[in-house]
C-alpha cells in the first residue's frame, strides 16, 4: 500500500498503521522513530501505555527539529521503560518532549553529548533507578519546564549543559539531590524543589542564576555551592525552609550574590560559608534556624547588610577560624539565643551606622537614632559595633497584608474534581509568601504564587485557607468553602407517553427530576419545543398551546447547582382534524359499458396521517384497501353506488361516494337480458297473431 509522509505522524498503542494519519496510527513510538526521517515533524502519541511489550527502549530521537508529544494529559499517555535502558534518549538538536508520564526506566530522559535546544515540558517523570533527567556534557540551551520529577532513585535533574533553563518544575522526593548543576550559565527559577534526600540544589559551577525557587524539607541543604573556583552565582528571592542541614551553604566559593531570600527553620544554619570570600549577603530574612542564622568559617571580605536575623536558636551570627575583614552593618538581630559570636575581629559598622541589636541597653540622648555607647561583641578582642541603631532597619513593617480568594466563590457548587484556587494579596511593602491549608490539614508554604491547583477532590464540602505573610512576618488569612458535585442529576417525562397521538392542540408535558446525594440539588429546568429556543422554568410541567397538526418533540433539561445537566425528550402527534377524501373516478352519474369498474380516489391527513381506506359497492361489506384504487368485477347492468372511507392513525374517518350505471348491451338500451325478453315477447305475439289468422282462414 502506498502512502504519503505528512508533517504530523500518529501513534496509538496496539494499532497497526503506518502512522501517516490519525486513522492509520502506528502501534508504537519505536516504529515511527526508526522508520521515517522526522526532521521538522511532529509525532503525536495518543493515550495508552507504551511499555516493553510494544516498544524497543531506549526511544532514540535522532533527527533534528522533532516534537514528540502526547495528545492527552501525562496521566493518559504512559511511557513505561525497563531498569536496563533509558526511556527516551535525545540525540539531536531542537527536540521537544511533551505531556508524557515517563516511568520505571534506568533514566527518564537522557540528553546526549553536544545537543542544543532540547525542550522537556509538561511531563511526569517518576520512579527511575537513576536520574529523572540526565544531560550529558556539552549540552546548550536546554529548556526544562512545567514537569513533575519525583520519586527517582538518583537526582531529579542532573545538568552538565551550558545555558540550561530549569523553570517552573515540581522536583520532589528523589533519592539524591533535586537538581545538580555542573556547567556554568544555568538558570534555575520558579521551581518547587522539596523533600529530596540530598540537597535541593547543588552547584559545581559559576555564573548561574538561582531565583524565586521554593526549597523545602530537603534532607541536606536547601542550596549548596561547592568547590574551588565556582563563583559569581546569583541566589535571589528564594524561599528556603525546613531543610535538615543548612538553608544555603558555600564551600570555597567566591563573589556570589545572595539577596532577598527567605530562609527559615533550617536544621543547622540559615547560611553557612566555609573558605569563601567576597560574597554579598544582602536583604535576606534568616529565621528560626536550629543552630545559627549565619555561620562563617575561614571566610573573609564578605559583606553582610540589610538582613533580618530573627529567632535563631543559638547565634544570629558566628565568625570563627580566621573569618576576618567581613563588613557587617544595617542588619536587624532580634530574638536569637545570642546575637553574635566573633573570634576573629570584623567590622560591625560603616562610617555612619552599625546594626540593630535587640539586646542593646544603651541610650540615645541626642535622638539621632544611634546609640550613645558601643554594642559589645567580644570584650577580650575589643570587638564592638560602634554605631548601634536604636530602630529597625528592615523590620519596620507592622501592617498586616491583605488577601482575598477570587476563585471559586464562597459556597460555590463545582462540577469537577479539579479546581484552581486563585487569590490576590497586597501589602504596604510586599507579600513574601503564601501558605495554603486544605480541609483543615497542615499548612503548606507555596511561595509567591497566587493560584493553586486542587485535584482528585471527593464529592462533598471542602474548605481552603490562604494566609499571606509579609517581610515583617505579619499575616492575614482568608477562607472559603465549596461543594464538589460531579454527579449528573436525572429527569424523566411522566406524560404524555412517547409517540402518543393526541386529539388536542394544547398539550401539557409533566416531568420529575432528582439529584443523588451528596449533591448540590436541583437548581432549575428548561424546555424546548421542536428545536426552538430553550426556556428556563422552575416548575415540573408546562402547557404547549396552539400546536399545529402533526409531529412535535419536547426536550426537558435539568440543572443542578453545579450546572451538571441531564436531558430527555418525548415525541407526540397532534391530530384534531378528520382526514379528507375525494373520488376522482368514475364521475358521478357516469355510465360504464363493461362489468369491471375501477374506482380511484385521493386522501390526506395533516395530523397522524392516513392509516388505511375502506371501499364498498351498493352497501355491501367494507373492503380494506392500502392504496388509492379498487377494482370491482362482474358488476351487473344497472345503477350502482360506491362508497370510499378514509381512516387516519387516530381512528378518525371521512367518506365519499359516487353513483353510476353499468350498461353492457351492444345496441344500447336497458340491458342485454332485458332486450332478449322483449324480443321473445314480440315473437310470441306474432306467433299468436299468425295462428289466429290461420284458424280464421280454415273456418272461412
Amino acid at each position: 500500500m502506498s502512502f504519503t509522509i505528512t508533517d504530523t505522524l500518529w501513534v496509538e498503542a496496539g494499532e497497526n498503521g503506518k502512522g501517516v494519519s490519525e486513522q492509520q496510527a502506528a502501534g508504537n513510538i519505536s516504529f515511527v522513530l526508526t522508520s521515517y526521517n522526522l526532521t521538522h515533524r511532529i509525532v503525536k502519541v495518543k493515550p495508552g501505555t507504551y511499555d516493553s511489550t510494544i516498544e524497543r527502549f531506549p526511544l532514540n530521537v535522532t533527527d533534528f527539529n522533532v516534537t514528540l508529544k502526547a495528545v492527552g494529559t501525562p496521566a493518559d499517555t504512559i511511557i513505561e521503560g525497563t531498569e536496563e535502558d533509558y526511556c527516551i534518549k535525545i540525540m539531536a538538536n531542537n527536540i521537544e518532549i511533551k505531556n508524557f508520564s515517563i516511568i520505571n526506566g534506568e533514566y527518564g530522559i537522557y540528553v546526549t553529548w553536544d545537543v542544543r535546544n532540547a525542550t522537556v515540558m509538561d511531563n511526569f517523570i517518576h520512579n527511575h533507578d537513576g536520574d529523572g533527567i540526565y544531560m550529558s556534557y556539552g549540552n546548550n540551551y536546554t529548556l526544562i519546564t512545567h514537569n513533575t520529577i519525583t520519586g527517582n532513585g538518583g537526582t531529579g535533574i542532573y545538568s552538565n549543559g551550558y545555558y540550561t533553563n530549569i523553570t517552573k518544575n515540581n522536583i520532589t522526593n528523589n533519592d539524591l539531590d533535586g537538581v545538580e548543576v555542573f556547567d556554568p550559565n544555568q538558570t534555575i527559577v520558579h521551581n518547587n524543589i522539596s523533600y529530596n534526600k540530598g540537597d535541593g540544589i547543588t552547584v559545581y559551577s559559576s555564573y548561574n542564576n538561582l531565583s524565586c525557587n521554593l526549597l523545602t524539607s530537603n534532607n541536606w541543604d536547601g542550596i549548596t555551592i561547592w568547590g574551588e573556583d565556582y563563583e559569581d552565582n546569583i541566589l535571589t528571592e528564594n524561599i528556603i525552609t525546613g531543610n535538615e542541614l543548612d538553608g544555603i551553604e558555600l564551600y570555597e566559593s567566591d563573589r556570589n550574590i545572595i539577596t532577598e531570600n527567605i530562609i527559615s527553620n533550617s536544621g543547622y544554619n540559615g547560611i553557612s560559608l566555609s573558605s569563601s570570600t567576597y560574597n554579598q549577603l544582602k536583604e535576606n530574612s534568616i529565621q528560626h534556624s536550629d543552630y545559627d542564622g549565619l555561620y562563617l568559617k575561614r571566610s573573609s571580605e564578605n559583606t553582610i547588610k540589610n538582613n533580618i536575623i530573627l529567632d535563631n536558636h543559638d547565634y544570629g551570627l558566628v565568625l570563627i577560624d580566621s573569618s576576618k575583614s567581613n563588613h557587617i552593618y544595617r542588619n536587624d538581630f532580634v530574638g536569637n539565643g545570642l546575637n553574635v559570636k566573633d573570634e576573629c575581629g570584623n567590622a560591625f559598622n560603616n562610617s555612619k551606622v552599625g546594626n540593630y541589636w535587640d539586646t542593646y541597653l544603651g541610650k540615645d540622648a541626642n535622638n539621632d537614632e544611634i546609640g550613645d555607647t558601643p554594642y559589645l561583641i567580644n570584650e577580650t578582642l575589643g570587638i564592638n559595633d560602634h554605631l548601634p541603631s536604636m530602630t529597625f532597619f528592615n523590620i519596620e513593617d507592622t501592617t498586616s497584608p491583605s488577601v482575598s480568594i477570587t476563585h471559586p466563590n464562597g459556597n460555590a457548587n463545582i462540577s469537577s474534581s479539579e479546581i484552581s484556587v486563585v487569590w490576590s494579596g497586597s501589602d504596604n511593602t510586599d507579600v513574601s509568601y503564601y501558605e495554603i491549608r486544605i480541609d483543615g490539614g497542615s499548612w503548606e508554604n507555596i511561595g509567591e504564587v497566587i493560584s493553586y491547583d486542587l485535584t482528585g477532590l471527593e464529592e462533598g464540602i471542602h474548605s481552603v485557607n490562604i494566609t499571606a505573610v509579609d517581610g515583617g512576618g505579619n499575616k492575614a488569612s482568608y477562607s472559603i468553602s465549596f461543594t464538589i458535585d460531579t454527579v449528573m442529576p436525572s429527569v424523566s417525562i411522566d406524560s404524555p407517553q412517547d409517540d402518543a397521538i393526541l386529539n388536542a392542540s394544547s398539550v401539557t408535558v409533566t416531568w420529575s427530576g432528582s439529584d443523588p446525594t451528596p449533591s448540590s440539588g436541583i437548581q432549575t429546568y428548561s424546555y424546548q419545543l421542536d428545536g426552538n429556543t430553550w426556556m428556563n422554568i422552575t416548575a415540573t410541567s408546562h402547557m404547549f398551546s396552539d400546536l399545529t397538526e402533526g409531529d412535535h418533540t419536547v426536550r426537558i433539561k435539568v440543572y443542578d447547582w453545579a450546572r451538571n445537566e441531564d436531558v430527555i425528550s418525548v415525541s407526540f402527534v397532534v391530530d384534531t382534524e378528520d382526514p379528507t377524501i375525494s373520488i376522482i373516478s368514475p364521475e358521478d352519474d357516469a355510465t360504464i359499458e363493461k362489468d369491471t369498474v375501477t374506482v380511484e380516489w385521493t386522501g390526506s391527513d395533516e395530523g397522524s396521517g392516513i392509516d388505511y381506506y375502506e371501499v364498498r359497492l351498493d352497501s355491501n361489506s367494507w373492503e380494506t384497501v392500502d392504496g388509492t384504487s379498487y377494482e370491482f368485477t362482474d358488476v351487473s347492468d344497472g345503477g350502482h353506488t360506491v362508497e370510499v372511507r378514509a381512516v387516519d392513525t387516530s381512528g378518525k374517518t371521512s367518506m365519499a361516494s359516487v353513483s353510476f350505471t353499468v350498461n353492457t348491451s351492444p345496441i344500447g338500451g336497458p340491458g342485454l337480458l332485458e332486450e332478449f325478453a322483449i324480443v321473445g315477447a314480440f315473437v310470441a305475439i306474432v306467433a299468436i297473431v299468425v295462428a289466429l289468422y290461420f284458424l280464421k282462414w280454415k273456418k272461412g
